[in-house]
């Protein structure tokens, strides 16, 4: 998917919530959003040993389409820690992170028990790998990364039902972003605050 493609798919995202509840105009009770903080966990499709992971913030706002969908923008960053290069007597770091922004959907599929919140949708992710800065640095300059790319989210957050002006849940997450000559895969485990 092309980087053209995801801003008109977020361009008509934000149409689509400016359109809507097409019953009357929206209202700011009906905008809801959410907060979290976690972790995330970067694995890759090459060879390179990745981080360890590190902290995931994110936070978005959406607004309703129908009675169980709702659709919202997220922006999102994961610090996903460091990694040693070694070449010789020569040594360096790289600084791995992911800056999201996301176009989503939020589906609420069961009437009974808690909540569940089914959210999907593409983003736009500026991926880095970036070295630390030392006088060796050009040295490993080719494993560093810095690409603006397309992909995809996926996450499911579980909390109580009960009706409360901010409510604590569980977010796990998914994200795959295809970069030029690898694709990333952050797996995220979040506390949410939806309000």
């Amino acid at each position: 998917m092309s980087v053209r493609r995801v801003v008109a798919l977020v361009v008509i995202a934000c149409g689509l919530a400016g359109a809507v509840p097409c019953s009357g105009a929206l209202r700011f009770a009906d905008v809801n959003g959410h907060l979290a903080i976690g972790f995330t966990r970067l694995s890759s499709s090459d060879t390179t040993s990745t981080p360890g992971g590190s902290i995931s913030i994110g936070g978005g706002l959406d607004v309703p389409l129908g009675d169980r969908l709702r659709a919202g923008l997220d922006l999102g960053y994961h610090l996903l820690g460091s990694r040693t290069l070694v070449q010789g007597t020569l040594t360096s770091g790289l600084d791995y992170s992911v800056f999201e922004m996301l176009a989503l959907l939020h589906w609420t599929p069961l009437d009974r028990g808690p909540q569940l919140i089914v959210s999907g949708g593409p983003g736009l992710f500026i991926a880095r790998a970036s070295l630390a800065p030392t006088s060796v640095g050009a040295t490993f300059s080719p494993q560093s990364i810095e690409q603006t790319r397309p992909g995809v989210a996926l996450s499911l957050i579980a909390t109580r039902r009960r009706a409360s002006p901010v409510r604590v849940g569980i977010e796990v997450g998914l994200r795959i972003v295809p970069l030029e000559s690898t694709t990333w895969t952050l797996a995220s485990a979040r506390i949410a605050m939806l309000y």
